[in-house]
């Protein structure tokens, strides 16, 4: 009888193991697809330890790192920003905190600090179509959903800086 009981609970957990990495590598595939020019973009995922790694790389050069834990990301704070024709994506951390960790790397040093809320990119409008396919994908892995559907009151907040 334990040995059912034990069985069940790991094949369980395997197809709930399988299901998050097919949903991280469907997030990872569409963050790597933003890469343009001499900008390259990686996302990696460390499962023990439940951390997202951000990494943006200019002519192989790493320039800016993010660090964040799943848990104190908001589940509704991934937006677009809009500003002078151009998009960045915007990450906010649950309940404001400044618990994610964005390391700039200047020419001889690392510069290290916490933020609450993360800012990734400057694409031009025709990357939009990529950028937002990224953003549901990144939903999807944070909710753990399997489908790659998305229901139908989700949709992708744009923010503009517009004056009005």
């Amino acid at each position: 009888m334990y040995k059912l009981v034990f069985l069940l609970l790991m094949l369980t957990n395997l197809t709930s193991f399988a299901q998050n990495n097919e949903t991280f590598e469907s997030m990872e595939q569409s963050f790597n697809d933003l890469s343009i020019d001499h900008f390259t973009y990686k996302v990696s995922y460390i499962e023990e330890k439940k951390t997202l790694y951000f990494e943006v790389k200019e002519n192989g050069i790493t320039i800016n790192t993010y660090k964040l834990l799943k848990r104190d990301i908001h589940p509704k704070g991934i937006f677009l920003i809009e500003n002078d024709n151009r998009y960045s994506i915007r990450i906010l951390s649950l309940n404001n905190g400044h618990v994610f960790i964005k390391e700039n790397f200047g020419t001889k040093y690392r510069h290290s600090n916490t933020t609450n809320f993360v800012d990734i990119g400057s694409w031009d409008k025709k990357h939009k179509t990529n950028l937002t396919k990224f953003l549901s994908d990144f939903e999807q892995f944070l909710n753990d959903k399997v489908s790659s559907e998305t229901e139908e009151d989700d949709e992708i907040i744009i923010i503009t800086n517009e004056k009005n």
